[in-house]
């Protein structure tokens, strides 16, 4: 049976979740973060006569988010991503979503790396020319929109600067930076922050200043902090350069991820 999901699952949801909880740290983050009743998000669910949660979808705004542990029909769930008009994305494990694709209208596909790291051991101590990493507040927001704008392979959704602030106010993720001459040249963040994994995203560094470490020193902070937190990290990548950086820093590759936009407006 498929149905909306409430705090009365919670438990059932998150015992299914955390038995690939890298792979569903988005909807983890999610629903530890926000909840089952807001109404930029609900979350739905294939359980089970034994109350065994074997399939999630949720909706965060217009993006969607969905994990299956084995065989599932993909119909249901895609009757709930067509009553959204404004559907923007469906992400997830290849071998998962992929199977949507014959059920939902959508434009482009992306594919991704999905990588993961589970020691500390690789990552660099040394920070470029002894210039400090900074752990960002809600102060610091517009001055990051600002950078991530400047960086080409960004897209700044319209709802960023909201989605930020609610980050910074609730602990879902955390954001560091590097400044120049009270500049700010680099960051890195995480995102759906949770009890047990972070996703690493937003990693620039202004055109100027590339290919000196910045990125990666931030990443590493981030990285430290998460693990002594009892937190693995893990994050996307398409761009062979980038994949080389995370492997030599010490993230593995555990499989692949596609990104299914929805169809572009004709209006």
């Amino acid at each position: 049976m498929i149905r909306k999901l409430t705090n009365r699952d919670h438990q059932s949801v998150i015992k299914f979740l955390v038995e690939k909880a890298a792979l569903n740290t988005f909807i983890i983050g999610d629903i530890e973060n926000y909840g089952y009743d807001q109404d930029f998000q609900e979350v739905w669910g294939e359980v089970d006569e034994q109350g065994n949660v074997t399939a999630v979808l949720l909706r965060y705004y217009h993006a969607y988010m969905f994990y299956a542990d084995g065989d599932f029909d993909p119909a249901p769930f895609a009757d709930i991503i067509k009553q959204d008009p404004d559907f923007e994305v469906l992400q997830g494990p290849k071998e998962i979503v992929s199977r949507f694709r014959d059920f939902i209208s959508i434009g482009d596909v992306k594919e991704t790396y999905f990588a993961e790291l589970d020691d500390g051991r690789l990552l660099p101590e040394e920070i470029p020319d002894g210039i400090r990493v900074e752990k960002a507040t809600i102060d610091d927001v517009d001055e990051i929109l600002a950078l991530r704008r400047q960086i080409k392979e960004f897209t700044i959704g319209p709802n960023a600067r909201e989605m930020m602030i609610r980050k910074f106010k609730t602990g879902a993720g955390k954001i560091y930076i590097i400044r120049k001459e009270g500049k700010m040249i680099a960051t890195a963040s995480t995102t759906a922050e949770n009890s047990y994994t972070a996703m690493i995203v937003g990693v620039a560094t202004l055109p100027e200043y590339r290919n000196r470490g910045y990125a990666t020193a931030c990443m590493a902070q981030l990285c430290r902090d998460l693990l002594a937190e009892g937190k693995k990290s893990c994050l996307f990548y398409d761009n062979p350069a980038a994949g080389s950086i995370y492997r030599r820093i010490g993230f593995r590759e555990t499989g692949l991820w596609h990104i299914y936009y929805g169809p572009v407006s004709e209006s």
